[in-house]
């Protein structure tokens, strides 16, 4: 986590977005001493949402980001899909491969001779 605080530190904002977007899918858990000093589990992904999203992460005030959607408008940034999202389009696309085998085993064949014995 010190390497993901210090990379929005000193990152460019299109480096913090590629590269701490990966930990995205990270859901490990982490001590986190909050404001009180009690300490409270917190996820990976959580943190670094927080680390993308807030303007103060561990009492520390982070230089400002430009927003995502600004860079992907400006074809500085690929569009972020999320892992849901290509599990769903995963999902989707099987679904439609399974539809379209039931249709081809549900058609009747072609062949109506009779056959004698």
């Amino acid at each position: 986590m010190l390497g993901a605080l210090y990379m929005r530190l000193t990152g460019t904002a299109i480096d913090c977005y590629k590269y701490l977007e990966l930990l995205y899918n990270d859901y490990r858990k982490i001590k986190n001493q909050n404001q009180n000093g009690e300490f409270e589990l917190m996820h990976v992904v959580e943190f670094i949402d927080e680390l993308l999203h807030s303007e103060r992460v561990c009492d520390i005030i982070l230089p400002w980001l430009q927003k995502c959607y600004m860079l992907e408008e400006a074809e500085q940034l690929e569009p972020c899909v999320s892992t849901l999202e290509e599990d769903m389009d995963d999902v989707q696309s099987s679904e439609e491969e399974e539809e379209e085998d039931e249709k081809l085993e549900r058609v009747p064949s072609t062949d109506h001779r009779q056959r004698s014995y």
